[in-house]
């Protein structure tokens, strides 16, 4: 009876202290290391070459996001787009499109088509389907 009375109390008491400890390293206190998400960045890509141009820039302080971003179409007008997003309002976005379209521009040429002489082919068919002999079954 004794030593039941004396494992409760040690289980007890073992749980107070538990209960009351506030760090879980000894002598260290619990620090919160939750930084508010920050960052800014752009870029831009301008090749005239490929006739790909856009630019993007983006900015997030806390839980609040805003950005642009801008692209040239195949019809010569420049799309931009204006974005925020926050957790009250969520994703919106405003598009707006600049200058006149062009008429786009054709470009036709004629190619030689290529094709394959299949007439020294081992393997084609010649004749009749009906005289061709199939090796799937002895006869």
């Amino acid at each position: 009876m004794i030593s039941s009375a004396l494992q409760v109390l040690s289980c007890l008491l073992l749980m107070v202290s538990i209960s009351l400890s506030r760090s879980r390293y000894p002598g260290r206190p619990d620090i919160d290391y939750y930084v508010p998400a920050s960052y800014a960045y752009k870029y831009g890509v301008h090749d005239p070459a490929t006739g790909d141009i856009k630019h993007q820039s983006e900015e997030r302080t806390g839980d609040v996001v805003r950005g642009q971003y801008s692209l040239v179409e195949p019809d010569g007008t420049v799309r931009t787009v204006d974005y925020t997003a926050d957790p009250v309002n969520g994703f919106n976005a405003v598009v707006s499109k600049s200058g006149k379209p062009k008429k786009p521009r054709y470009v036709v040429r004629t190619v030689p088509a290529t094709v394959a002489d299949i007439t020294d082919d081992p393997h084609s068919a010649r004749g009749p389907i009906s005289e061709l002999r199939m090796a799937l079954a002895p006869e």
